[in-house]
């Protein structure tokens, strides 16, 4: 009689494995995919988080910029700075969609979202932006503090510009 650890062959096994090393090889063979599948999942998610992370930082730039282009600050506060016959685009509590809407037809959006406005009718003009352009300030506005600071001038830099 065989002892329990001798494996015995079957006919349909291949010449020198038993039907027990052939099923162990196709489980570690089902267990490596799986984690070779979770490997290159993690990986394109990384990539995507990356991506998104750079489109959102050129949104809040491309904001910015837009700010400046279309000079918000000559009726509006922003980063403590501009006029106030608008109202202070600094600390907003709405969201991207609402304050995007605004910026896309401030009549309309007004009109349609009055209570937030108390009734008035918008005295912002309306610039024809497109809608990634309107989402591009929203973003940056809601977000500005996030971004760095690149126009500070520095005690070096002021040194330099007294040398030059």
């Amino acid at each position: 009689m065989l002892p329990k650890s001798v494996a015995i062959f079957e006919a349909d096994s291949f010449p020198g494995e038993s039907l027990g090393l052939v099923e162990d090889k196709l489980v570690f063979m089902k267990i490596a995919f799986g984690l070779l599948f979770i490997l290159f999942l993690q990986s394109c998610a990384e990539v995507t988080a990356q991506t998104i992370s750079r489109k959102v930082n050129a949104d809040r730039k491309r904001g910015e910029i837009l700010i400046k282009a279309y000079q918000c600050n000559s009726c509006h506060i922003i980063n403590g700075t501009g006029a106030k016959d608008g109202l202070s685009l600094d600390n907003l509590k709405r969201s991207k969609k609402f304050i995007a809407d605004h910026i896309m037809d401030p009549e309309e959006h007004v009109t349609k979202n009055g209570a937030p406005f108390n009734f008035d009718p918008s005295l912002m003009p309306s610039h024809q932006l497109t809608r990634a352009e309107c989402e591009a300030i929203a973003e940056y506005l809601l977000h500005k503090a996030d971004m760095p600071k690149t126009n500070k001038i520095t005690k070096q830099s002021k040194r330099s510009l007294k040398h030059k």
